[in-house]
């Protein structure tokens, strides 16, 4: 007989494709997005669904977390709630006449994603 295809998802779970994966698969998929330019996850629109999904598992997780962990999940909804807001305005604003504000939100965002690496690596 032949045998199912395989996920070839970076998160997958051996518990069948509708549960979640365990925390610290979770926590290292999002190390992994960690090491992406913020630069490059700004333009590329399914890594920040990616970086969403992830923040929206771990957050389902929630009783299953480090107190280390948990202050990680924080962090990273922060940056996942900027993403949410921010990022259909920095996409949309042209360089030249909204400079200013365009750098503004940019450095907020960049100040808070340096924060979850930094973060990150006490996990």
């Amino acid at each position: 007989m032949n045998s199912p295809p395989r996920s070839t998802s970076t998160i997958s779970s051996t518990k069948g494709p509708d549960s979640l994966p365990n925390v610290e698969t979770l926590v290292e998929s999002m190390k992994g997005m960690l090491r992406e330019d913020l630069d490059n996850m700004l333009k590329t629109p399914w890594l920040v669904e990616h970086f969403l999904e992830i923040v929206e598992d771990l957050q389902s997780l929630a009783t299953q977390l480090t107190p280390l962990q948990l202050g990680f999940l924080n962090q990273v909804k922060m940056v996942g709630n900027l993403l949410i807001s921010d990022l259909p305005f920095i996409q949309s604003l042209d360089e030249a006449s909204h400079k200013n504000i365009n750098d503004l939100k940019r450095a907020h965002m960049i100040e808070a994603w340096t924060n979850i690496k930094a973060f990150a690596r006490h996990l």
